[in-house]
């Protein structure tokens, strides 16, 4: 990929001496190589990247990542890769026959008989017990034997294969040592066992031998680390429960305790997590996977917290309002927060697996219908988040109670940069009110919070500046090292991951205006002249970023325009037509005829006529604002409101030609009600959408209370 990006003329963005700069050139860049780097990895790494927008910091992730990276091959008959190291995708590895492990090891060979264990693989592979068993009876020393020339007995590769039967029988057979015995990458039957997820057999393991659980590959890796990379939860809760708890202390000589932390929060085993956190705080500053703190990764979990983006109907499902089911829900989840304890007879309630029946006001409520509309799994979410809330607490907590001089370099400021970029403002709130100096951090470029949370189109963040009194003035009145103040930066075009999350260039050129003319409300009058270091005003800096957005939010526009126009013409000559039709005044339908025919035609032609004034429109920057938009309501509302009355008419129709014939008329309107369905499902969201982002409340919570 290095050479790639050399060949395109963009490896200085991610190279360990560059230094980011702000200006247009090194945006395109940025964004260039970011694109690149994110096209050249697979789904699964592409999630560890996707919500990072500076190509260095991506390149620098997944070069930690890949430093780990290794892959082992058992030299057997059998070809079957047995080590995939792949860490693209934390929150959902595959199964069986797959075994991810971590770590870059040092193998030695086993010269090996393949011939003598050729059948026992294929009968370990196919998960045959009673075949294996014949040929263990033929050869009983092969129970102990190196199989393979990775140093593999029997019992690692049914564990590997993910055969839980089979390793369980092989497991009676042997004593208490020969289930200690390791490959020649460190691994147990128990490591293998962890891997892939298999507790009942994890289960009976440990009842021949607990020791197998503080045996480490030659990673330094325990079997519930293994667990963890799955991620599987049943298992990493099991094995959590029969683990000391001063084994994950920093103190102990491992990182078993970050490790585990940083896994958890990233596969959403937020019972297990707080739990550790509370019970060992100081892993809130260490080190964890690919050296990111628990802390900072936090950070970067928008969708673990409330600010999270939900669809409208789903908000409203979250908050809830029966406010008398909410508290009590709130209630519960805070209890269950603060008293979770995890103990060898069983772990705390699973996330995912069931919501806790109190929360449902102690009335009886039928699970499969909350889960067929989605209700269910809101609730659920809502669940975690009180869990990430109380984890955030936690750590913002120790983080209090330490020096600044004793905190890991940079460990709280990059955790508010990458909060602030994904927009968690509940990050930014926590920390603040559990250490009010870092109100006052700067990121790199010399942005203060709500600087940073302008120039990332990170409008909760943003808002927050609307619940202070007199501090809000130090926030107001920032300069950058790039002589930039805020409305400059407002002036700058939104990173392409927040775009992207609006339709349409159009929409996307209206969301910018509305960030710039907020903006532009509450600094100081001399800021909206003021020039930064490329001798620009905002004004200007704002024109010429969005000259591209500009240009294709007009023709956006246009190709709208241009297809409503034909639709809304063929309308119209059907309409008009249709009105000359014989007269059939003796007929009672012929009154609805007359009358949808007539407002589907005097719709379609206003509809036309909408559309014909956004092709001519002067696409100045400023029309994005509302001009455009609310003739774009206007034609698509017409337009649709046409369509109906088309149908309608038609409909009519066949009542007067085929007057009770009721088994064609039927299917013949249902038929008809497609085109409307159609619209309706195509459109209709686009035209909400339109509405809402045009007339709506806006973005900003204005309203926003004091909160620290």
């Amino acid at each position: 990929m290095a050479a790639y990006l050399r060949n395109q003329g963009l490896l200085e963005v991610v190279e360990p001496t560059s230094v980011p700069k702000d200006n247009d050139a090194w945006r395109k860049k940025n964004y260039n190589a970011l694109n690149t780097i994110r096209r050249k990895c697979d789904p699964g790494t592409l999630s560890q990247i996707n919500d990072i927008c500076s190509a260095k910091i991506a390149w620098d992730t997944l070069a930690k990542m890949y430093q780990l990276q290794t892959r082992v091959h058992l030299d057997d008959p059998s070809r079957i890769a047995l080590f995939d190291l792949n860490f693209g995708d934390l929150s959902g590895l595959s199964k069986p026959p797959l075994v991810r492990m971590v770590g870059t090891v040092a193998t030695c060979q086993f010269d090996v008989d393949n011939k003598r264990f050729s059948r026992m693989y294929a009968a370990i592979y196919r998960g045959n017990w009673k075949d294996l068993k014949v040929e263990l009876e033929a050869d009983p020393t092969a129970l102990t034997a190196k199989v393979s020339s990775q140093g593999h007995m029997l019992i690692h590769l049914a564990a590997f294969a993910g055969h839980e039967q089979v390793t369980e029988e092989l497991a009676e057979l042997m004593n208490r040592s020969d289930l200690e015995v390791q490959d020649s990458i460190g691994g147990t039957a128990l490591t293998y066992a962890s891997a892939n997820g298999m507790t009942k057999t994890i289960e009976r393991l440990l009842s021949f031998n607990d020791r197998l659980l503080f045996i480490r590959d030659l990673t330094g890796l325990l079997p519930i680390l293994h667990a963890s990379i799955g991620p599987h939860h049943q298992t990493i809760r099991y094995l959590y429960a029969r683990i000391p708890i001063s084994c994950f202390y920093p103190q102990s000589g491992h990182n078993d305790g970050s490790a585990l932390l940083f896994f958890c929060i990233v596969s959403g085993i937020f019972d297990v997590a707080l739990d550790l956190i509370r019970r060992c705080p100081d892993l809130t500053i260490s080190q964890g996977f690919a050296d990111t703190s628990p802390f900072l990764l936090l950070g970067t979990k928008a969708s673990e917290f409330h600010s999270s983006n939900l669809k409208f109907w789903k908000r409203w499902i979250y908050s809830s309002r029966q406010n008398g089911i909410a508290e009590r829900m709130n209630r519960t989840l805070n209890e269950r927060a603060r008293s979770i304890r995890i103990h060898a007879g069983g772990p705390s309630i699973p996330l995912g697996d069931k919501v806790p029946e109190e929360v449902w006001s102690g009335k009886k409520v039928d699970l499969s219908f909350l889960r067929t509309f989605g209700v269910k799994q809101i609730y659920e979410m809502k669940w975690m988040h009180v869990y990430a809330i109380e984890i955030l607490r936690c750590m913002c907590q120790q983080i209090s109670l330490i020096k600044d001089s004793e905190l890991p370099t940079g460990i709280v400021e990059n955790a508010l940069t990458e909060a602030i970029r994904n927009g968690v403002f509940e990050f930014v709130i926590e920390i603040v009110k559990a250490c009010p100096h870092r109100m006052y951090y700067l990121d790199i470029f010399g942005r203060n919070m709500i600087m940073a949370a302008v120039s990332y189109r990170q409008e909760k963040i943003y808002s927050l500046i609307y619940g202070l009194d007199s501090e809000k003035t130090n926030w107001i009145g920032g300069i950058d090292n790039f002589g930039n103040n805020m409305l400059h930066l407002a002036g700058m075009l939104a990173p392409p991951s927040r775009l992207a999350r609006i339709s349409g260039a159009a929409l996307q050129m209206q969301r910018e205006l509305k960030w710039f003319k907020e903006v532009e409300t509450i600094v100081q009058p001399y800021h909206k002249s003021l020039q930064n270091m490329d001798g620009e005003t905002p004004e200007q800096v704002f024109e010429n970023s969005h000259k591209q957005l500009a240009r294709d939010g007009e023709k956006w526009m246009k190709d709208i325009a241009t297809s409503c126009t034909v639709v809304g013409a063929l309308i119209i000559t059907v309409m008009f037509a249709a009105i000359f039709t014989p007269s059939f005044s003796y007929r009672k339908s012929y009154l609805v005829f007359i009358i949808s025919d007539s407002i589907s035609l005097f719709a379609s032609s206003t509809s036309v006529l909408t559309f014909l004034g956004i092709l001519t429109s002067r696409y100045a920057q400023e029309d994005f604002l509302k001009s455009l938009p609310t003739k774009l309501i206007i034609g698509l509302s017409t337009l649709f409101f046409s369509i109906v009355s088309m149908m309608v008419a038609f409909c009519a129709t066949l009542m007067i030609m085929l007057q009770g014939q009721l088994h064609l008329v039927v299917p013949i309107v249902l038929l008809a009600s497609l085109p409307v369905t159609l619209f309706i499902l195509l459109q209709f969201p686009l035209l909400v959408e339109i509405f809402i982002y045009t007339y709506g409340p806006g973005i900003f919570d204005k309203n926003r209370k004091r909160w620290y």
